[in-house]
């Protein structure tokens, strides 16, 4: 199955995807900002990332800007 990065600054979002995403045999990382999740995927990328949008020290849209550079 795959690998999930799951980036959410409420530790119940990712509770509840991570409890879902487990039930159907991925494999969950976890992240509480977006600074904390860029580090996080730089260490170990994921097949996908689930992040929110509104989040404290980098937002989601900055960290999907910066995701995209990882590729280039």
């Amino acid at each position: 199955m795959a690998t999930v990065l799951i980036i959410d600054d409420q530790a119940s979002i990712r509770s509840f995807l991570r409890l879902v995403l487990e039930a159907e045999g991925h494999e969950i990382t976890e992240a509480g900002d977006g600074r904390e999740g860029l580090a996080s995927y730089q260490r170990a990328p994921a097949d996908l990332v689930i992040a929110d949008i509104r989040m404290p020290e980098m937002n989601g849209l900055d960290l999907i800007l910066a995701l995209t550079r990882c590729f280039l």
